[in-house]
C-alpha cells in the first residue's frame, strides 16, 4: 500500500473533526514553553 500524500491526510483530518466537532483540540508545537497560552506574548522586560 502507498504512503498517503499530505492532502489525503488533511483531508481524512477534516472528515473526523465534521464527524465529531470537537470543541477543542490540542496543537502540538516545538515551542518549549507548552504549557503557556497560545496568542499570548509574555512580558519579561520587567517594566
Amino acid at each position: 500500500m502507498p504512503a498517503m500524500t499530505v492532502n489525503q491526510k488533511i483531508g481524512i483530518l477534516r472528515q473526523a473533526v465534521r464527524r465529531h466537532s470537537p470543541a477543542a483540540y490540542p496543537v502540538p508545537s516545538a515551542d518549549p514553553h507548552q504549557s503557556e497560552q497560545l496568542g499570548v506574548i509574555p512580558d519579561h522586560t520587567g517594566l
